[in-house]
């Protein structure tokens, strides 16, 4: 993908997927590629290269080795992460740099990571940003022909009445040629093949929301997962369901589209879009952003560990209805319960405003002087707060002896 921010002009382009695009390994006219099926639908190649000493290597060997590879990483895309977006690919109109004006008939995705339903990675590493006039594909095309460079490009009329799907998929090209040892076309020099394949993106406007994020398509044709919003699949995702009870076990996903909806955009006659980055943006759970670490057991301040002799007392400090409070596995969680969750402290609702907004260790951190005229300004009976107060600092000798 090229570093710089660039203008991308909407198509599928040169896919390079010719050989596996058409469903489940089939080919089916249109440069092998049949509408509608996603490359990477079948359950791609199930054997790998096993070399010997004195083997005869060609490149369609080394070529199978990378497909094995290759194959394997969508599998576990598609059957253990899912699909939609994890990051980043926020869409907003184009603003100009000097005006801080919304640029008419233009949008800029932003750089982020998803997966589609076919298991394929889509990086974008920099702002891109589109012309929502440029000619779009249809969502079941999936290996429609590359615009001609030669030409320029033709404005689409978009309908201020209708509702369009900014949609992204994986897309593959060819880079780097290099001399070749065979004869060209004139047997003076040298033919050339192209040494890489880049991993790349395609962006189009759609004008029909793709199987995958069409709830209503799925919930009519009752196809087994991949639904957005589905309690039954997060249902599934960690427990046993009816369903898997009847069936025997989880359905597998299938491999529904290969584009990815990123916004539902409409255009006004005079260039306005408006976007609507949610309804149908689906995203994917993550745990990108969630760690810890282990300092403290390392240096020796390991965490307060309480005896169910302790639980107890401290069970006794909170009201009845609160007592889950001295349940929380670390100190710090109880000392963070709302000072209302103590005995006493539900007496009247003047008490319990008097107390909101603090929690435990704040109460017990008051001078009792101090949170006695306080609450005399207030109205509140000052021997309730006493009463409350003194709970708050059993917790505390409780948890910090």
């Amino acid at each position: 993908m090229s570093p710089s921010n660039e203008t991308v002009e909407l198509g599928l382009g040169q896919s390079g997927l010719d050989d596996a695009c058409a469903g489940c390994g089939q080919r089916d006219g249109h440069n092998g590629c049949r509408a509608g099926q996603c490359h990477t639908c079948g359950s791609g190649i199930s054997e790998r290269p096993r070399w010997f000493a004195g083997q005869l290597v060609g490149p369609a060997d080394l070529e199978s080795m990378q497909q094995w590879v290759m194959g394997r990483a969508r599998r576990h895309n598609r059957m253990l992460h899912g699909w939609g977006v994890s990051c980043g690919l926020t869409v907003a109109p184009t603003t100009s740099p000097s005006t801080k004006d919304n640029v008419p008939w233009s949008l800029t995705v932003s750089p982020g990571y998803g997966l589609t339903a076919c298991g394929d990675e889509i990086s974008v590493q920099c702002a891109v940003k589109i012309d929502v006039r440029m000619p779009h594909p249809s969502a079941d095309d999936v290996c429609a022909p590359p615009l001609d460079p030669w030409c320029a490009p033709v404005r689409q009329r978009r309908d201020p009445e209708r509702t369009y799907f900014l949609a992204i998929r994986y897309s593959e090209g060819l880079e780097r040629p290099v001399r070749a040892g065979a004869c060209g076309c004139g047997c003076d020099d040298d033919a050339c093949e192209y040494s890489r394949v880049s991993e790349s993106f395609s962006l189009a406007i759609l004008d029909e929301l793709p199987e995958c994020h069409d709830v209503t398509a799925f919930r009519e044709r009752d196809l087994p997962v991949g639904t957005v919003n589905s309690a039954l699949d997060r249902h599934e995702a960690q427990a046993c369901s009816e369903r898997m009870a009847r069936i025997g076990s989880r359905p597998c996903p299938s491999c529904c589209s290969p584009w990815l909806v990123l916004a539902d955009i409409q255009i006004d006659a005079n260039g306005g879009v408006t976007v609507d980055a949610l309804t149908h943006r689906r995203f994917l759970a993550s745990l990108a952003a969630v760690g810890f670490t282990c300092t403290s057991i390392r240096d020796g301040n390991k965490p307060r560990l309480l005896s169910d002799v302790e639980r107890e007392a401290l069970k006794r400090a909170f009201a009845d209805a609160e007592s889950a409070w001295a349940d929380q596995p670390e100190v710090s969680g109880i000392l963070s319960a709302p000072a209302t969750a103590l005995r006493k402290a539900k007496t009247n609702s003047a008490l319990r405003e008097f107390l909101r907004n603090r929690s435990v260790h704040d109460l017990a951190r008051f001078d009792i002087d101090a949170l006695e005229a306080e609450a005399k300004e207030a109205g509140v009976d000052t021997t309730l707060v006493r009463q409350v107060h003194e709970a708050a600092r059993l917790v505390t000798r409780i948890t910090h002896p």
